[in-house]
């Protein structure tokens, strides 16, 4: 079976990941995979993997979806709207491959998505990121859109499932994981107990209300956080026209990380540390009790499933509090989005009493172990596969 996968950005990534993780695993199924993608890491990423990589364009391709906690949204809507432009050269590679099946990334690709149906390809769509509630009629638009082109989503989590209403032809496949650790031992005697969060340096990442929770728990000696994600600083005055216009209009902020120091520096918080870019996330995980992700996503991060694997149970945000990934008090602990108050109680629980992080710890890695596991979710994959071709060609004939 060939199938051409087309993904959106040239930045490497947790969808460019998941999907790489997949592949291998899908070619021993019988797939042939050919990728398309913007130059840049993820056409190399994929490259390791496959020499079937085909690179379109150095710009992102449009994606015609809102994103949970993205400041403007609008902005970034109508600005993929108009980049119409490279879905050209796009559709080309994929009439010179002529694959059985067009496998999309990401929900938003429904630009691309249209001129692939006219050519009678069955379409697959990955959805991976939660819209924006704050853009009803976008997110409509969005939803349309994979209603007429997509003839399967497939869903990382129950949320992401939850929130895509009216569309038959779904199911949830959740992201897979490398591979599958051993359980590290866990020392009730440990002090202090290390808080560790997997993200990037801004407040839809929940930094802000870690280092929040850091101050009000400065003077307890049974804790230390830690954050690891690259710090980039930005000084004002090397700034580019276009970059302070981004700034001004909310699009970038190119202070998030200075903000953070600064309230570091002012608050003497000396029971957190930031890592800055780590590589090999695995020998950091080793040294952590509990994964912190007080997202504004409204969904689990790919965070949660790294700690998970190791028996490392997770404090979990969620608007809409959706229990597939973390079960509340049983193999984590989930709160409300932007509330440092609730982080604070949910950690000084495990503090108060550490034989929960074992017990939450255990849960967790059962659960992550079933739902992540690499051979059965590309197994199911393929099944989808199998049955969008099925289907399709039982209406032609």
């Amino acid at each position: 079976m060939k199938v051409v996968y087309i993904h959106h950005a040239s930045s490497y990534g947790g969808s460019s990941r998941s999907l790489g993780i997949l592949l291998p695993r899908l070619m021993e199924l019988g797939v042939e995979p050919h990728i398309i993608c913007p130059k840049g890491l993820s056409s190399q990423y994929f490259k390791k993997i496959t020499p079937n990589v085909y690179t379109a364009s150095s710009r992102a391709f449009p994606l015609l979806m809102t994103v949970a906690a993205m400041k403007n949204n609008g902005f970034h809507f109508f600005r993929n709207l108009a980049m119409k432009g490279n879905v050209k050269g796009i559709i080309e590679l994929v009439k010179t491959i002529n694959p059985d099946l067009v496998h999309f990334n990401e929900l938003g690709l429904s630009m691309i998505a249209k001129d692939v149906k006219k050519l009678g390809i069955p379409i697959v769509m990955h959805a991976r990121t939660m819209p924006h509630k704050g853009f009803p009629r976008l997110n409509k638009y969005a939803n349309d859109k994979i209603r007429e082109y997509c003839d399967h989503l497939i869903c990382i989590t129950g949320s992401v499932s939850n929130w895509l209403v009216g569309i038959e032809n779904k199911s949830i496949i959740y992201n897979p994981i490398e591979f599958i650790p051993a359980r590290m031992p866990f020392s009730k005697n440990k002090k202090p107990l290390v808080f560790l969060s997997l993200s990037a340096i801004q407040k839809s990442k929940g930094v802000y209300d870690i280092a929040e929770a850091a101050k009000i728990l400065l003077n307890d000696n049974r804790v230390i956080f830690r954050i690891a994600g690259r710090i980039s600083l930005k000084e004002n005055a090397k700034l580019s026209f276009k970059q302070k216009l981004m700034e001004f209009f909310g699009i970038l902020d190119f202070n998030a990380a200075q903000r953070l120091l600064d309230f570091i520096k002012e608050n003497k918080l000396d029971n957190l540390e930031l890592l800055g870019h780590v590589d090999d996330i695995h020998s950091v995980l080793k040294d952590t009790d509990v994964m912190l992700a007080p997202m504004h996503l409204n969904a689990p991060p790919r965070s949660v499933y790294e700690a998970g694997k190791y028996g490392i149970p997770s404090i979990l945000s969620m608007e809409d509090k959706v229990e597939d990934v973390i079960k509340n008090e049983e193999s984590g602990i989930i709160i409300d989005e932007e509330s440092p108050e609730q982080l604070v109680s949910a950690i000084r629980k495990f503090l108060d009493n550490p034989n929960l992080i074992e017990e939450y710890g255990n849960k967790a890695r059962e659960r992550i172990i079933v739902n992540h596991n690499q051979q059965i979710n590309a197994k199911k994959v393929l099944d989808v596969y199998i049955s969008v071709l099925s289907n399709y060609k039982s209406k032609k004939s």
